[in-house]
């Protein structure tokens, strides 16, 4: 060991300076180790930063450059700093933002503004199956938005919740399968209380194949609104499997704009049917249906979505147009009583009360109006009331009726007459060239109150001349007011059966080829007296202008200024034959012109006519005319018989 001696260090103390120089070794290595830990940790930290911003450079940029498919979106990492996501959805552009919980994209993101199907991915190619991702737009926004031109397939069932407002805003509704509605109302098989629902531009269609065939839109709610509706069925019908455009029920609805065509689809196709439904109205419409074009009639009671059993009430039809290939432009009623296939037993109070329809053109139908509640005693609660239809029919052939009318289970059996399910009715109708080759133009009855006026005309193209037009039953009062027929027949123009009282007011008959056996015939029964009234207006070209059938009880008998052209006299001498008046019964016959018949066709003896009427006896004797010779005289009623006006002298011819 070298040492170092001198003054310093003090004495007794040795330096090693091998040591000495081995610990500067270390130190300095230390220190170089120091410095290179320095720099390394500072590249570290650098390539942290600038991986960071890379990120955040890729979320700028994926938040501000659409995705060009909807599976890219879905696929791409969405690191925490990115708030926004665009895509390229069938050629809509589609934004989310992210929200925690959110349905979209796998989770955390929510449409920014409306929802549309293509949030979900919804191609509305009108191929794949659309119905989760329509679905899910339903359930996730208040308003919901379709893409114009888009074709959503639904091959199952579209819930729709309570407070949505759903604009398919050019886009259609394919229906992709069998299941029984494509659209239901989320509590139409429940409570049928779902509010306020609004659809815009409701486009809904099938595929035209029967493996699409089925129901469109099952909509039980309060607070409807459906505007620009339009529904285009094509399934051929399979012999039970219904395809009818909705099913609606509720209160405060409003429908308009529509457009329905189902003839290609034959019954069980139904235009619009409504269930139970109070303060309705059914906008400017087109309607081509294969079964009924608008229905009132509630389902049977074993169908989930029979709704409340309650009246329905204020309804109102603007003007519009609808034909039926296989069944009625506008019906109203029961579907059937409970002893049918399907009845109404346990829903009685199921009524249609103050309904209205305005300037109705009717195309080709097999029946125009049909009003039909056949339910017996004990099935129903009420009456079906006020109903007031006006319209026109364009086109009546091959036994097609312009109106029928059943309001017991049989109107023509005797023994239901005390059953009248309809109360007070109103038809104005005009018919134009109606071939009633069979059948009736008008079958109505089961009524309290039928007032009917318009314009009927109808010929016969080869089949029975002889039937009856307008056949009418157990009314309670029958009102023809300003009706006008037109037609060619050998049988009888209307006839009349247990109706109570009959009032036939400014109405015109005019023949048109065939001259009919009689105009009117009031059929007589035993069991209740009939009043029958004429004023005014004409019947013409006829062989018996009016007259009864079977024997009967009468209370009144009155033709006041009715004009009468007959090839026969009027009345006959066996009008009043088989007739039983009733106590404090009249007649009045002063046809336009005045009662003018032969002695022996004057109301008899047992007719009470009225004291003092006048007549004119066409064969009456003047004084110095033969037996058999007389040229007629005028006459007036004196007690039971019949008395010369001149000088009081019973007539004689």
């Amino acid at each position: 060991m070298a040492e170092i001696t001198g003054p310093f260090p003090l004495p007794g103390y040795v330096i090693d300076l091998a040591a000495i120089a081995a610990a500067e070794g270390h130190a300095q290595a230390a220190g170089e180790a120091a410095t290179s830990a320095a720099i390394a940790k500072e590249e570290t930290e650098g390539l942290v930063v600038l991986a960071q911003k890379a990120v955040e450079d890729a979320a700028v940029a994926a938040g501000n450059s659409p995705f060009p498919t909807y599976a890219e979106a879905l696929e791409a990492p969405k690191p925490a700093p990115l708030t926004k996501i665009e895509a390229v959805v069938s050629g809509r552009l589609v934004c989310w933002t992210r929200q925690a919980g959110g349905p979209c994209l796998g989770g955390g993101w929510v449409p920014a503004g409306d929802a549309t199907p293509e949030h979900f991915g919804a191609p509305g190619d009108g191929v794949a199956d659309d119905t989760g991702a329509f679905q899910a737009a339903v359930d996730i926004g208040r308003r919901i938005i379709g893409r114009p031109g888009a074709v959503y397939r639904i091959n199952g069932t579209v819930i729709i919740p309570d407070d949505r407002d759903i604009d398919l805003n050019g886009a259609r509704l394919m229906r992709g399968g069998l299941a029984p509605w494509m659209v239901e109302t989320s509590k139409a098989r429940t409570t049928w209380d779902n509010t306020n629902i609004t659809l815009r531009n409701w486009w809904c269609e099938d595929d035209a194949t029967e493996a699409t065939r089925g129901a469109f839109n099952l909509l039980v709610c309060d607070n409807l609104r459906v505007m620009g509706y339009k529904v285009l069925t094509r399934s051929p019908y399979t012999g039970s499997k219904s395809a009818w455009s909705c099913y609606i029920s509720g209160k405060n609805i409003l429908i308009d704009d529509i457009d329905v065509d189902s003839t290609a689809a034959g019954l069980w196709s139904d235009g619009l049917h409504f269930g139970y439904v109070e303060n309705l109205v059914i906008g400017k419409h087109t309607i081509r249906a294969g079964d009924d074009a608008i229905a009132f009639h509630h389902v049977p009671a074993n169908y989930p979505w029979v709704g409340r059993n309650l009246p329905s009430k204020n309804i109102v039809v603007q003007p519009g147009f609808v034909s039926s290939e296989e069944a009625h432009g506008i019906r109203v009623g029961a579907y059937s009583s409970a002893a049918s296939a399907g009845g109404v037993a346990g829903q009685a109070s199921n009524t249609w009360q103050n309904i209205k329809v305005v300037n109705e053109v009717f195309g080709r139908c097999k029946t125009a109006v049909t009003l039909i509640d056949n339910r017996p005693p004990g099935e129903i609660t009420g009456q079906n009331d006020l109903v007031a239809i006006k319209g026109q029919c364009l086109h009546v052939d091959n036994a097609l009726r312009v109106l029928y009318v059943q309001g017991n289970p049989d109107v023509a059996v005797a023994a239901n007459r005390g059953q009248k399910n309809f109360g007070r009715v109103q038809i104005d109708l005009t018919a134009s060239n109606g071939n009633l080759s069979t059948g009736s133009l008008v079958y109505a009855g089961g009524v309290d109150e039928l007032v009917m006026t318009g314009d009927l005309t109808f010929y016969n193209a080869g089949g029975d001349a002889a039937q009856t037009h307008l056949l009418f039953y157990q009314i309670r009062r029958l009102v023809l007011d300003r009706l006008t027929t037109k037609g060619d027949t050998t049988g009888n123009i209307a006839s009349y059966t247990y109706c109570d009282r009959i009032e036939v007011v400014d109405c015109e008959h005019l023949p048109d080829g065939l001259s009919e056996f009689r105009t009117h015939t009031i059929v007589l029964n035993a069991d209740q007296p009939v009043s029958v009234l004429f004023r005014g207006g004409a019947i013409r070209e006829t062989a018996r202008a009016i007259g009864f059938s079977g024997a009967g009880r009468v209370m009144d008998f009155v033709v006041d200024d009715t004009l009468i052209q007959s090839s026969g006299s009027f009345p006959t001498s066996g009008t009043f034959s088989s007739v039983t008046w009733e106590a404090g019964g009249k007649v009045v016959c002063n046809p336009a012109g005045g009662l003018s018949c032969a002695v022996g066709d004057l109301p008899g003896a047992s007719v009470p006519v009225a004291e003092g009427h006048r007549a004119y006896a066409t064969n009456g004797r003047k004084s110095g005319e033969g037996v058999g010779a007389g040229s007629g005289q005028p006459v007036y009623r004196n007690g039971s018989v019949w008395r010369v006006l001149r000088d009081d002298s019973v007539v004689a011819f």
